[in-house]
């Protein structure tokens, strides 16, 4: 399977191909015909001629070349998957090590066997193969890459539907884990979906505190301003009905957004999940609501469980290059307290060591409105900190730019 979705992908993208032609050999293929078709590859790309899924077969059949032909056939049936060309590249690339160490075990055992071995000369001899077979060169850079610069200005950010926040933090960043920090009814979800609307790509919204439909009659309010529990109850005026269907159809035709509320919820259901949407749908956002609702069946402690859930949401984060936004309580501690700070994440220091940013939000106690609310950037690995005074809809439940301070 990956070693077709490697080719496929290096077939349908000029970058993925330069990228896979000079970190894989055919010696990476276990598969005959991959590894045939993959030399076809690299013999058209030092022709100069472009390449694609007809030019490959044409030549294949019209020369004979069956097992290319079927394994061109097989690979075609593969979404291309540029965000995990690297990853995919790294397991056919230690698969072929993990090949090479076994042969080389092996020739070594045999030579072992001989009756006059010496073993000293034996282990000389081979330990410089053994030496390369064990060299990887895996997340290693050359500061000479540094004056390519290729990478400045191409990172994307995304909004989180309030421009004020925005302002402050120009946007979330592409690999970024992301806390949303409250206690309870401090307006988590509420945030959590205004996030994921505000997006212009596909979005994955992992609901653990209520269900699709709930979501939805959420959504429906946000857009409309008709309150939760008359769209809940039925209560409609016409107008009210015309509303609501014109916002569902602006639904259905923006940006996808899939919901998973299935009972099952670990983090590796998360992960997986967001891997089979981020090639078939191209997710570009995972929003988990909430983070302690998540199961880790394996962890001794709750604090381990948290721990191993945070980790697990930042490795994918990296591995997928998408930001994920994971809401999280806080700890009774912070009721009592003005500002709740950092410490006030709940049940684990690893939510704050691991992630790259954290909002907190609260009620602005200062104002005599209970509408108003303080978003405080409380962590910013690469960025500005601050506070953001908004306002707190409870109609439309959503925030809004607070516009008298």
């Amino acid at each position: 399977m990956i070693e077709h979705r490697v080719l496929s992908t290096i077939i349908g993208d000029n970058v993925s191909l330069l990228k896979g032609l000079s970190d894989l050999d055919e010696q990476c293929f276990i598969n005959a015909g991959c590894r045939d078709l993959f030399k076809l590859i690299k013999h058209f790309s030092g022709s100069g001629k472009g390449i694609d899924f007809d030019l490959l077969y044409e030549y294949a059949n019209s020369n004979g070349f069956q097992n290319i032909t079927a394994a061109l056939i097989e690979t075609k049936t593969y979404p291309t998957g540029s965000y995990r060309l690297d990853s995919d590249i790294r397991y056919l690339r230690e698969e072929r090590r993990k090949r090479d160490a076994r042969k080389l075990a092996e020739k070594f055992w045999k030579a072992l066997r001989a009756p006059s071995v010496d073993i000293n000369e034996s282990w000389e001899s081979f330990s410089q193969e053994f030496s390369e077979i064990g060299l990887n060169d895996d997340g290693i850079h050359f500061s000479k890459e540094q004056g390519d610069l290729e990478f400045i200005g191409v990172g994307k950010r995304y909004p989180t539907g309030i421009e004020d926040v925005d302002e402050v933090i120009g946007g979330i960043s592409s690999g970024y884990l992301v806390l949303v920090g409250g206690n309870t009814s401090a307006g988590k979800t509420a945030l959590g979906l205004q996030m994921a609307q505000a997006q212009q790509c596909s979005v994955l919204v992992v609901l653990r505190e209520m269900n699709f439909r709930q979501a939805t009659i959420r959504q429906m309010t946000a857009a409309t301003g008709i309150p939760y529990d008359k769209i809940e109850l039925g209560i409609l005026s016409d107008s009210d009905k015309d509303s609501i269907k014109k916002a569902a159809e602006e639904l259905a035709e923006g940006p996808t957004v899939i919901y998973y509320d299935g009972s099952k919820c670990t983090a590796e259901t998360i992960c997986s999940l967001a891997r089979r949407y981020r090639t078939t749908h191209n997710i570009e956002m995972v929003i988990v609501d909430y983070l302690q609702l998540v199961q880790s069946p394996r962890a001794k402690t709750r604090e381990q469980e948290v721990a191993h859930i945070s980790r697990s949401m930042k490795n994918l984060a990296l591995e997928l290059d998408i930001p994920i936004v994971a809401l999280s309580q806080l700890n009774r501690a912070a009721d009592v307290q003005e500002v709740p700070t950092l410490s006030n994440l709940r049940e684990s220091g690893a939510l704050e060591q691991d992630s790259d940013m954290v909002m907190l939000l609260y009620r602005d106690k200062k104002s005599i409105r209970s509408t108003d609310w303080i978003i405080s950037i409380a962590k910013n690995r690469n960025g500005c900190l601050g506070d953001v005074r908004v306002t707190f809809d409870r109609v439309s439940m959503k925030f809004i730019e607070r516009l008298d301070y």
